[in-house]
């Protein structure tokens, strides 16, 4: 595999993984508007949801390479 072709597939997981933590980011926001719609929600949990949230927006991927 030439470093091309390896540099395009590392983009690719990069662009995918970016798209997996959007996805989750809406499916935990879609979740804490259902618990909320349906009174299930309490101060605790809501601030949990805030937790996650920022932690998921600022959240950083960390890479390692070795030789």
């Amino acid at each position: 595999m030439d470093v091309a072709a390896t540099a395009n597939r590392f983009e690719t997981e990069i662009a995918r993984y970016h798209r997996w933590r959007e996805d989750l980011t809406q499916s935990v926001h879609a979740y804490h508007d259902w618990l909320e719609a349906n009174g299930q929600l309490d101060v605790q949990q809501s601030i949990r949801f805030y937790d996650l949230l920022e932690n998921l927006n600022k959240g950083r991927l960390m890479l390692a390479f070795l030789a």
